[in-house]
């Protein structure tokens, strides 16, 4: 295998490595701010019940209003 040839692999697997830890990064992101938001919308439901004695079904409710608004 020519030397040219070795460089040029090199740099794709050099390629492909950046491209792999950066989508790890997005996904390790991603996660983190959908757990921040999935905390924070219980929280919000949870203070509303506790302040204003919503239904235990309250987030049935919520689920089938939206359903029925575009």
């Amino acid at each position: 295998m020519s030397s040219g040839l070795t460089l040029h692999i090199d740099f794709i697997k050099n390629l492909k490595q950046q491209i792999l830890a950066s989508r790890h990064k997005v996904a390790k992101i991603t996660s983190a701010e959908l757990l921040k938001l999935y905390f924070t919308i219980g929280k919000l439901i949870d203070d509303k019940i506790g302040k204003e004695k919503w239904d235990v079904k309250v987030v049935e409710d919520i689920s089938n209003q939206h359903k029925t608004k575009p």
